[in-house]
């Protein structure tokens, strides 16, 4: 008998925008930066597991949330596994940590939030991402449900 396919059903449009950091610093510095730029309050909470690849597999993740006001909260999460076995977003390895804005955030608005965060002497490159281009973009699904 042939296995019958299995059709998910995934929104067209991420309700978040998503930045990619390239930065060789320790997280807790990334985020004084960060706060210190875009004059937010992120603050550390519990790692993250996300499962990955094999199953029984996981990788950890710093996990940083905060937000710009009521409507717009705001989370920094490491792509890099705490233990070294892997990464949040394996196709974008190049990436150090993400920036997840949820809600409806104008492209204008998050361009003016990059603009500041290229001033950061830390930041090495940062890039908007589209979410609906990865293949593993279920990661940031599963942060903004934790």
């Amino acid at each position: 008998m042939t296995p019958k396919p299995i059709k998910l059903d995934i929104p067209d449009t991420a309700d978040y925008r998503v930045a990619g950091i390239a930065s060789g610093f320790r997280n807790f510095r990334v985020c004084f930066e960060v706060n210190k730029v875009l004059e937010l309050n992120l603050t550390r909470v519990e790692d993250v597991t996300i499962p990955a690849g094999r199953p029984g597999s996981q990788t950890v993740h710093a996990f940083y949330n905060g937000a710009f006001d009521e409507d717009h909260p705001c989370y920094l999460v490491a792509n890099k596994d705490k233990r070294g076995s892997g990464s949040l977003i394996p196709e974008l390895k190049t990436f150090d940590y993400f920036l997840i804005v949820y809600s409806t955030i104008s492209k204008e608005q998050f361009r003016i939030i990059m603009d500041k965060l290229r001033q950061i002497d830390i930041i090495s490159g940062i890039y908007e991402i589209d979410p609906e281009e990865i293949k593993s973009s279920e990661a940031f699904v599963i942060l903004l449900e934790s």
